[in-house]
């Protein structure tokens, strides 16, 4: 999928399209330019060898806002798979096949096309090993990454020499400029279409969770929450998601989300005995959630969860690394799911 992205400006801000004309490309390469200067240079002052710059959001989401087109805005790809490096003289940009020719045409002087998937074409961890002076530090963002990319960084260079921050030194360098955070309302699902309430769901993961000798299961993908409590959103374009986190224990359930795009949803959460906190209140709050959990495990499926969640979770509980049981209940339609499926129109 290509993405919109930002374009020319006269400070490392953005807008919205890419340019074509000859000197509008100019304008652009110059832009970017002061953008990978302007990160380079914080990476001097931080003392950090390079920099890893994920494709998705704080969801690990493929398709993202636009405040989050954070490959974007540095290196002017806009395809919806790949992941950066950038150090004090190299900047790279490793995707796949589906995006070879798009990358190759977007991306601006001084950076380098890494072909993902090729024999000949070393793995991120990989390259930083062979190309980073012994001891040197790498910065990578803890709430963009996924833990296992991270664990994979991490057993190449050795823990020590990974880095990952709280904030974004992308979004440092945005600044203003950054688009907001969406706050798109929040829908309510209804069950004659889902065919089980959110309570009922809930009960299941529940009952999963005593199976698996879990106190706490946590939820960071948009698509799980989503589906869980019967609720839909428009936070991403063509992705009926909203932004938020959800942690589940045997006596509570707590959905991280900005209470004023619920609306009628607020409801329909209160029905569920669904607590609602402040979304970037997330962080802040799970190790007090986690603490109360120790006569169990906190279930997390590491490929669905973010580093920043990870770590809170382990340094205050046992993790229970395994796949999420939703992932495989949303597969497994119901005669609603499928009478809804036979009778809507497809799209043109």
């Amino acid at each position: 999928m290509t993405r919109l992205s930002p374009t020319i400006s006269s400070s490392t801000g953005s807008s919205r399209s890419f340019p074509k004309s000859c000197s509008a490309r100019l304008a652009m390469t110059c832009v970017m330019a002061k953008r990978l200067s302007a990160l380079r240079a914080r990476l001097q002052s931080a003392q950090f060898a390079a920099y890893i710059i994920p494709m998705g959001d704080a969801h690990l989401s493929e398709y993202t806002a636009p405040r989050d087109e954070r490959i974007a805005f540095i290196s002017g790809f806009t395809g919806s798979a790949g992941t950066c490096v950038v150090t004090a003289n190299k900047a790279l940009l490793w995707t796949d096949g589906r995006y070879f020719n798009q990358a190759t045409k977007q991306l601006p002087e001084g950076w380098t096309l890494m072909k993902d998937r090729l024999p000949e074409t070393p793995s991120i961890e990989a390259w930083l090993a062979d190309n980073l002076e012994a001891g040197a530090s790498v910065a990578l963002d803890s709430a963009f990454n996924q833990v296992s990319f991270v664990v994979k960084v991490q057993e190449s260079l050795g823990k020590d020499r990974v880095k990952p921050q709280q904030d974004s030194i992308i979004d440092e360098i945005w600044g203003a400029d950054q688009p907001a955070m969406p706050d798109n309302p929040v829908e309510v699902h209804d069950e004659r279409i889902a065919g089980e309430t959110a309570s009922s769901k809930l009960a299941r993961l529940r009952a999963e969770m005593e199976t698996v000798k879990a106190s706490c299961a946590v939820f960071v993908a948009l698509d799980q929450i989503a589906w869980l409590l019967n609720l839909r959103g428009s936070d991403i374009d063509c992705n009926p998601v909203f932004f938020s986190y959800l942690v589940v224990t045997k006596d509570q359930t707590v959905l991280f989300v900005d209470e004023k795009k619920l609306g009628k949803a607020k409801g329909a959460l209160d029905s569920a005995k669904v607590t609602v906190e402040p979304y970037t209140s997330v962080l802040s709050k799970l190790p007090s959630i986690f603490g109360q959990c120790k006569d169990g495990k906190i279930w997390m499926d590491t490929q669905e969860c973010t580093w920043a969640v990870y770590a809170l979770a382990m340094e205050n509980g046992t993790v229970l690394e395994k796949e999420s049981c939703v992932t495989t209940w949303k597969a497994m339609k119901n005669p609603s799911e499928l009478e809804g499926r036979r009778t809507t129109p497809s799209p043109v």
